[in-house]
């Protein structure tokens, strides 16, 4: 019988999915690493114990190993091609032998252009101050346009030299007809990102560019379908690892909307590969946090304090890019347990990020909310649980709701932390007693020597 371990961030992202990956790749006997969601705005740094730093995006984040497993590509990941290569030269410079033959994508992947990260673009900047929050990458864009049935490439599109180029043509003649209204506009806007997303939308370079980053994918890596896959895991020993990307709370339909991604990034989509490939061994969730609240990017981070931010200076989150601002706030226990619930629960947590705060006299963790707004009470028992006067838990949807979810979002701007306050030694097993969940690994630095299991 093998074993699955499924990894999932329960926060906003950057929880350590990356070096998480890599630790337990180090740790047991991995056989391959599945993506299971997101693309390339995905990208999970680790730091190896000589002082190597990549950033995953495309490949699994246990590469490093003198022995990689295998990267295999789920059927809701979405696949950029020039960035899988790019990525494959990044890891060679670093040692790895012929990355890409390591690559195996399910033939129902979806594979995301530049003319979706164009139109991403454009309909961002479009939003003004009302912007959403996006790593422009696409995703979105992609994902919308699956929705609407618009002309959509697949993995197993590229194995046909003819149809992968008869459907690029059809995606670049739709995202320009789509948005041929906001060229107008912004053909002379100032926007630097703006006047890019026009020329990539017009350049006949990028479109051979884009064939040819086709033309070398499908020479070098192994697409093949779901039963393909299954078999060759079976001939596989060792553990099976399933790499989400984003967070729960960024979840398309149980995340704080707009401030979401078009994504699943709950258990659902590796469970529902695990049935898909037929498997039957045994299945570990690990849910993962940091030792306190963090969000890059636009919307609620219920525990944002100014100060722990200045404090907790990021290392591998830039600012300069499309994802904007990246802020810190305290432990928040509310959005942990909803998280918990929406992701159908885990088996183990682990903390991330506890060597940042060890040197703090005391950390706060936030146990209630209080609601400062104007709703009355029947409206706020539809979003929420209280005792007494606070809230003590979000409520789940009963169902895809955006509308609902929305709300949400505002109610919960109207809300302000109640902290409880611990010394460093004790933040474990205070956010295991919140949480109702045993902690088994801690992480306190960003290497893989950093980490243990808790015995």
């Amino acid at each position: 019988m093998k074993r699955a371990i499924i990894v999932t961030d329960l926060g906003l992202g950057d929880q350590g999915k990356g070096t998480t990956v890599d630790f337990l790749t180090r740790q047991h006997d991995v056989s391959a690493i599945i993506r299971t969601n997101g693309g390339a705005q995905a990208l999970h740094h680790i730091v190896t114990p000589d002082g190597i730093v990549h950033g995953f995006s495309q490949f699994g984040s246990g590469t490093l190993m003198s022995n990689p497993p295998l990267t295999i590509h789920g059927p809701m990941m979405l696949c950029s091609p020039e960035h899988l290569l790019y990525e494959s030269e990044q890891l060679a410079a670093l040692g790895v032998s012929t990355p890409l033959s390591r690559v195996v994508i399910d033939k129902r992947a979806i594979i995301s252009t530049p003319w979706h990260r164009a139109g991403n673009w454009l309909r961002e900047i479009a939003r003004g101050d009302g912007h959403h929050g996006t790593c422009g990458f696409g995703i979105g864009e992609t994902m919308q346009d699956l929705l609407d049935g618009a002309p959509m490439l697949h993995a197993d599109d590229l194995l046909d030299a003819m149809r992968t180029s008869r459907i690029v043509a059809e995606i670049r003649r739709y995202k320009i007809e789509q948005y041929q209204h906001l060229i107008e506009q912004l053909c002379t806007y100032s926007s630097p990102a703006a006047q890019q997303a026009i020329k990539v939308l017009d350049s006949k370079q990028t479109l051979w560019d884009f064939l040819q980053s086709c033309a070398t994918l499908r020479r070098s890596v192994r697409i093949l379908s779901t039963a393909q896959i299954a078999h060759e895991l079976s001939e596989l020993s060792g553990t099976v690892l399933f790499e989400g990307a984003q967070g729960v709370l960024l979840d398309e339909w149980y995340g704080f909307h707009p401030h979401t991604t078009w994504s699943t990034t709950t258990s659902k989509n590796p469970l529902q590969y695990l049935s898909d490939l037929e498997f039957n061994g045994s299945i570990e969730r690990l849910g993962l946090l940091r030792a306190y609240a963090s969000r890059h990017g636009a919307g609620p981070l219920m525990t944002y304090d100014p100060e722990l931010t200045k404090q907790l200076p990021e290392a591998f989150n830039r600012e300069d890019g499309w994802a904007g601002e990246f802020r810190c706030g305290w432990f928040d226990a509310i959005t942990g347990r909803y998280s918990l619930r929406a992701t159908g629960g885990v088996d183990g947590l682990v903390l991330t990020c506890l060597d940042r705060v060890a040197d703090m006299p005391t950390v706060k963790y936030a146990v209630a909310y209080k609601y400062r707004g104007v709703a009355d009470l029947d409206e706020l028992c539809q979003y929420f649980d209280f005792d007494g006067e606070r809230i003590v838990d979000i409520r789940l949807p009963e169902c895809e709701d955006l509308t609902r979810q929305a709300r949400l979002t505002e109610l919960l701007q109207e809300c302000t932390p109640l902290y409880a306050e611990v010394p460093p030694s004790k933040l474990v097993s205070a956010i295991a007693a919140e949480l109702c969940v045993r902690v088994q690994i801690v992480s306190q630095g960003p290497t893989s020597a950093d980490k243990h299991y808790v015995t």
